[in-house]
């Protein structure tokens, strides 16, 4: 019995790479107005800063989208009594607690991704940009439960 848990959100690719395009266009229209009105020493003097801060966000955003493209489309699945992760093969037995971190913002806004931390008997497996993070992560401590009173 094959039972897929978590999924990373693939949207959010689409959506940090619009959030780069987005930042190029600034890009060109900042310089097609600079050259256009001020010309070059309008450029040195005040702008110059500012397309460092964009390039630092297009960096950014694009470095994001690379984390996401990266990511397995399957990040937790149970198979019998093991879960296959990226990692390898964990049985369920080794789990010993999970957590989950919703992303948000500091207003109290939290969207239903996140991330998704899967403590084991050999360490700390961290897996962002987790869809349904939640539900995911009820679904792994019922299990892990359910393994417990197994073996007991």
């Amino acid at each position: 019995m094959r039972e897929v848990i978590a999924r990373t959100k693939k949207f959010l690719f689409g959506l940090y790479l619009g959030c780069a395009v987005f930042v190029l266009a600034i890009i060109g229209i900042v310089l097609g107005f600079c050259i256009a009105f001020g010309g070059i020493d309008a450029l040195v003097a005040v702008l110059v800063p500012c397309i460092l801060l964009v390039l630092f966000a297009f960096a950014l955003c694009m470095s994001v989208c690379v984390r996401i493209y990266r990511a397995p489309e399957n990040v937790v699945v149970r198979e019998g009594d093991n879960l296959i992760l990226p990692d390898g093969i964990c049985p369920l037995r080794d789990l010993k607690n999970v957590v989950c971190r919703r992303a948000g913002n500091g207003y109290g806004a939290h969207a239903r991704w996140g991330t998704l931390i899967l403590q084991t008997a050999h360490g700390e497996k961290k897996y962002e940009y987790v869809a349904d993070v939640e539900q995911a992560h009820n679904r792994l401590i019922e299990l892990m439960l359910a393994a417990r009173e197994k073996e007991n």
